[in-house]
């Protein structure tokens, strides 16, 4: 009971007296178009187009002039147009929450995003007319990295919208070790992340997030088989340590011990004889 103004959408009707001539056809408020017989009981059509969205009466007829006044309503929805979307990357394990901007979303039933072959496990949610967005599939795939096309469709693929986007699988690399395990609150100090035998990463786009979720995160300098990143000033204690590939999606790989940075105060005695031998205090 429902389509795109773009037309296209294929109608059932059903009613009684239908017959099998040249002249069935439908009609969706003025426009006529031309109907196929099921059965007495069936026939097909599909809906033309429309400028505006709105709910117009579709009524059918077997000579082409006489039409039934049954008043049953079909209503047009905008057409669904893709502008942009974000994140367009995350990990090939799948899970991202992937916004997706654009027109037409409102009014639509259960519509679903598309990751290639992919669909998402559930249908995606409308924040308003112009915003939805959906969970990303496992990709399945053990590359490094996976190019697919990011789409929408509608009323359970009737509709499919003629724009796609594309988004990238990046497989998240396995991390063996990190070291050092201990270093100065004041940072500036390279942590080095060993990945585990035969992984495969986009070590390109790789993140470190220093302190949870509302941390530091720097990038990455990545090499075959192990990253480093620079630390960032952080508070004593224990820092927990996380990996990305987009910046939304993190993986926790390790935790270090933040120590109290080293710093001198003063000297006693600040002189002393060439010769050496001179015990000396050291404040700090």
């Amino acid at each position: 009971k429902s389509g795109s103004i773009s037309g296209g959408s294929a109608v059932t009707v059903q009613g009684v007296g239908f017959m099998s001539t040249s002249e069935l056809s439908c009609k969706f408020g003025s426009m006529l178009v031309s109907a196929k017989y099921v059965s007495s009981t069936e026939m097909t059509c599909n809906s033309p187009s429309k400028l505006v969205g709105g709910e117009i009466f579709v009524e059918v007829s077997n000579n082409g002039v006489d039409f039934s006044q049954s008043n049953i309503a079909f209503t047009y929805y905008e057409s669904i147009m893709i502008e942009g979307a974000s994140p367009i990357m995350g990990p090939s394990t799948g899970g991202t929450n992937v916004t997706v901007y654009g027109t037409g979303f409102s009014g639509w039933n259960n519509i679903v995003c598309t990751f290639g072959t992919l669909k998402s496990a559930s249908a995606a949610i409308i924040h308003s007319s112009t915003k939805l967005s959906c969970v990303s599939p496992n990709s399945g795939s053990n590359d490094s990295e996976t190019h697919v096309k990011l789409s929408l469709q509608a009323e359970k693929g009737a509709y499919k919208c003629p724009q796609d986007l594309s988004f990238s699988y990046l497989n998240v690399p396995g991390v063996a070790s990190i070291s050092p395990t201990r270093g100065p609150e004041a940072g500036g100090w390279d942590l080095h992340l060993q990945f585990t035998a035969n992984s495969k990463q986009a070590t390109q786009a790789l993140r470190c997030r220093f302190g949870g979720v509302n941390g530091t995160v720097v990038y990455a300098t990545s090499i075959t088989d192990r990253a480093s990143c620079t630390t960032p000033s952080m508070t004593h204690g224990i820092n927990t340590i996380e990996i990305s590939v987009n910046g939304v999606d993190y993986s926790h790989v390790g935790q270090i011990h933040v120590v109290t940075s080293i710093s001198l105060s003063a000297l006693t005695p600040s002189l002393g004889p060439l010769q050496g031998g001179q015990i000396v205090t050291v404040h700090g």
